[in-house]
């Protein structure tokens, strides 16, 4: 049975006539007469009587009329929808909001999409903050959200609809109450209501950054994860909150807003997936674009759009989890390690650009954890940074040690801002930095294991990449292990390869000078950090005793403890790494070593490929670092990496990428395999 014969059948029906039926239908007679027939055989029933004069309904005739009607209607009236859907006219639009758009923003769209498009319903989803908005349009549980910009998540495109002020909400028997406004710097001394420090909010961010900029950290004594909570919070006098200024809109009995004269304002936007070709999608936005509801663009390159936009601005800071296993586990005097657990730093700026990072913790060495990292750079850095220009470096490392320590959470950023300033005017990082040339010889760093086992894997180093400088673990008990190591290495690679020993602190002064006599005759270029540096007299004495520059590593970190280091003679050669020192503390240390006129190499904190490229990037711009082979093979022993196009060391040398900033590009399948957020 076909649709087309349902249509038949009711024609002739309504007029009990095969001819003006054949009319109605703009169709012959006999090829209607033949269908009629047709669909009686297949329901195996006779629906009309025929004679000469008359056509009439049988009583199966009339039953199946009835059904027939229905039918042919229902399947109007789904083609009627269906055609109104593909021109955007009818279905369902699910929304999603951020708490305060409730009280201005949803009445004015609400009306637009009830005028304008009256055939299609809103799902509204309210008191979502920016990143739940962001992974709901991702997964598709969203069509449209209203969110505070910048949006991180990749594919969602975002235009403003409002920008506010923050204003400051207070119990209304509060000192300042009566006042016509406030200063941020006034509410030094007040207990914050903000949103959960885990819910990335925006305003928070804005909120910090206001506070920052008074002079002061903000001390939250309680947080919420929706805006009705602030408001009853501050009715309730537990504290005060700095809200977006659309939240006046609603009365609270209790709450009194204020003015603040010297806040950040926040921007709202509508946000919504970049691939989306729903045709609901570009009839609202077309409705929302004639009723002037998105905030007009100045034309690019204009002057109204330099002075809107002012410099490049940081607009988010990511701090990325990950973890990928060591084919092998790596052990050194001051621990092992079985998984590199990274993270992954990203940049993100108004211009779009994006610069990115790789920190490599290492707990051993400078207590730092994977956790720790993700932590400060969600909760500290990003508050500090975002709305600060890339190229503000200063600004940039004032806020950031304003927090001891982390020097490795702290070096990636810098190193993501380079990236982004590279990018920005089309030109490599290592360029920027001194451009002395765009390669570096690689050294190879051998870790404990039985001897024979450590020249093998230094003759595959030597016969698969072309690397002939080596760098050798040591710092064991007894120390005549790592002797007998050293022995064995020179013995099968023979005298054309370099050797050089890294202790990582493992023996006492004393120690180390024995370990030193008993290598005598193995030609070692270096020796670094064979005990610790807070044997302040038994280092200095160990290096007034030793014929081979003493190389300072992790004692030596900062200018500072560089100039103490090298001035007390603790040390007479540095170990740069720009994992610890990112790019703007590195060039610090190498200009103190090339003014002292000590010798300088390029180190490694066990980096995946991303901080390869950045010591490569370092260390080939200056001559002082490009002399003697970079630590950049540790990432040989990664079972895998982000990059899209894998580093390649060719005949011992690695190549700096010739592309704008880093030249990296990152795998996105890569990324989600081995990210630890999700």
């Amino acid at each position: 049975m076909e649709l087309r014969h349902l249509r038949y059948f009711v024609a002739v029906a309504e007029t009990r006539h095969f001819g003006r039926a054949a009319e109605n239908l703009h169709m012959a007679q006999p090829p209607l007469s033949q269908a009629i027939r047709q669909l009686e055989a297949d329901l195996g029933v006779e629906l009309f009587t025929r004679t000469t004069r008359q056509v009439a309904l049988t009583g199966a005739g009339e039953v199946f009329r009835t059904d027939a009607v229905r039918i042919l209607q229902s399947v109007d009236e789904a083609t009627t929808r269906v055609r109104r859907f593909a021109k955007g006219a009818e279905g369902i639009l699910r929304l999603g909001l951020t708490g305060t758009a409730c009280y201005r923003q949803l009445p004015e769209i609400a009306r637009l999409v009830k005028e304008e498009m009256p055939g299609v319903a809103l799902e509204i989803h309210t008191e979502l903050l920016t990143p739940a908005q962001e992974l709901a349009l991702s997964e598709n549980r969203l069509d449209v959200g209203m969110l505070r910009p910048p949006v991180r998540q990749e594919g969602i495109v975002c235009r403003e609809v409002a920008r506010e002020p923050l204003v400051l909400a207070v119990p209304e028997d509060h000192w300042l109450s009566d006042a016509e406004a406030a200063e941020v710097g006034q509410l030094r001394h007040e207990n914050f209501i903000m949103y959960a420090v885990n819910s990335r909010s925006v305003v928070n961010d804005a909120v910090t950054r206001s506070c920052l900029a008074a002079g002061y950290y903000p001390h939250c004594a309680h947080d919420v994860t929706e805006t009705s909570t602030a408001l009853a919070l501050v009715a309730a006098g537990l504290g005060i909150a700095l809200l977006p200024d659309s939240v006046r809109s609603v009365s609270r009995d209790g709450v009194v807003f204020k003015p603040l004269r010297d806040a950040e304002t926040v921007g709202l936007a509508l946000a919504w997936r970049e691939n989306d070709a729903s045709p609901l999608l570009e009839t609202l936005i077309g409705v929302l674009e004639t009723h002037g509801v998105f905030v007009p663009d100045p034309a690019p390159g204009t002057d109204e759009d330099h002075r809107k936009r002012g410099p490049m601005k940081i607009t988010a800071i990511e701090a990325i989890p990950f973890a990928i296993p060591y084919k092998k586990p790596l052990k050194f005097a001051s621990g092992e390690v079985h998984t590199a657990e990274h993270v992954l730093v990203r940049v993100h700026t108004d211009d779009g650009l994006v610069g990115v990072a790789e920190a490599p913790p290492r707990p051993f060495t400078y207590g730092e954890t994977q956790e720790s990292i993700v932590a400060v750079i969600d909760r500290i850095f990003a508050p500090q940074l975002t709305g600060l220009a890339p190229t503000a470096r200063e600004a940039v490392h004032a806020r950031m040690d304003r927090t001891v320590g982390n020097p490795t959470a702290k070096s990636a950023v810098d190193m993501a801002l380079w990236d982004v300033i590279g990018q920005s005017v089309g030109l490599p990082v290592t360029e920027l930095l001194g451009g002395f040339t765009d390669r570096m010889r690689v050294s190879h760093m051998v870790g404990f294991a039985p001897p024979e086992q450590m020249v093998a894997e230094a003759r595959h180093i030597r016969d698969t990449y072309g690397i002939t400088t080596f760098k050798v673990k040591v710092g064991r008990r007894p120390f005549m292990l790592d002797v007998e190591a050293c022995r064995a290495l020179r013995e099968g690679l023979g005298d054309d390869v370099e050797l050089y020993i890294d202790g990582n602190r493992g023996w006492t002064a004393s120690e180390s000078a024995r370990a030193l006599r008993a290598m005598d005759g193995l030609d070692l270029t270096l020796a670094e950090e064979l005990c610790p540096a807070d044997d302040v007299m038994g280092r200095r004495w160990l290096v007034s005793h030793t014929d081979i520059p003493f190389v300072a590593d992790e004692s030596a970190v900062r200018p500072g403890e560089v100039t103490r280091e090298l001035l007390g003679g603790s040390a007479t050669a540095i170990s740069i790494k720009t994992a610890r020192t990112g790019f703007t503390y590195s060039q610090r240390v190498h200009h103190l070593c090339e003014g002292l006129g000590v010798e300088a190499v390029m180190g490694n904190q066990i980096d995946g490929q991303i901080g390869t490229l950045c010591s490569a990037a370092f260390g080939s711009a200056y001559e002082l670092t490009a002399r003697r082979a970079g630590e950049l093979s540790n990432f040989l022993d990664m079972s895998d990496d982000l990059l899209a196009e894998p580093l390649r060391i060719e005949d011992g040398t690695l190549r700096v990428r010739e592309g704008a900033g880093l030249g990296l590009v990152l795998d996105p399948e890569k990324l989600a395999r081995y990210r630890q957020d999700t």
